[in-house]
C-alpha cells in the first residue's frame, strides 16, 4: 500500500523551468498537474514504452541522477462525451489519434482519476465527459464485443466536445 501526503507544488517560470524544495530523496514520485493537461507521474510504477498520452505509455521512472535535469512532456487536454440517438446503439467508446492507435481516456471525479482505453456509455445513452489527449481524432463506438462506428473527432482543448450517434 501507499500513503500519500502533497507539499506545496511550484509553478514554472517564463522558460518553463522549476525546482522543488524540501522534497525527500526517496519513497517518493512525482505528478504533473494543470487544468489544461493530463497528468504525468514519474516514478510511481516501472516504465513502459509509448508517447505520453498513448496506451503504450505509462507512468515513468525517476531518471536517478538525472532529476536535476529531468525534461517533463505535456499533453495538452480536451474534452469529449458521448451521446446516442439510440442508447442501445453503443455501449462503450474510444478515442483513436492521427495513426489509428487507441488513446488512454481520463475520467476525473471527486479527486479520483480512472484511466482506460474505453469508456462505458451509461444506459441512458450518454457517457461520462472525459478528458483525452487533443491528439485524438476519431471515436470509435462498441456494442459487446463489436465495433459499430467510427466518427471523425475534432477536439479543441478546454473545450467539451459533443460526439452524437
Amino acid at each position: 500500500g501507499t500513503s500519500h501526503w502533497m507539499v506545496d507544488g511550484t509553478t514554472t517560470d517564463a522558460d518553463g523551468r522549476f525546482e522543488l524544495a524540501n522534497v525527500p530523496a526517496s519513497l517518493v514520485y512525482l505528478r504533473v498537474e494543470g487544468e489544461g493537461i493530463l497528468p504525468v507521474e514519474f516514478g510511481r510504477v516501472p516504465a513502459r514504452s509509448g508517447p505520453p498520452g498513448e496506451a503504450g505509455a505509462d507512468l515513468s521512472g525517476l531518471p536517478g541522477d538525472a532529476i536535476l535535469e529531468l525534461e517533463i512532456e505535456v499533453v495538452r487536454r480536451a474534452h469529449v462525451q458521448v451521446e446516442l440517438r439510440d442508447a442501445s446503439a453503443a455501449d462503450r467508446f474510444g478515442v483513436l489519434d492521427g495513426a489509428g492507435e487507441p488513446l488512454v481516456l481520463n475520467l476525473m471525479l471527486s479527486g479520483s482519476r480512472t484511466e482506460s482505453t474505453v469508456m462505458p456509455i451509461h444506459a441512458g445513452g450518454r457517457s461520462d465527459t472525459v478528458a483525452v489527449p487533443e491528439t485524438g481524432t476519431t471515436v470509435v463506438l462498441y456494442l459487446g464485443a463489436d465495433e459499430v462506428a467510427r466518427l471523425p473527432l475534432a477536439l479543441v482543448p478546454g473545450e467539451v466536445t459533443a460526439v452524437t450517434f
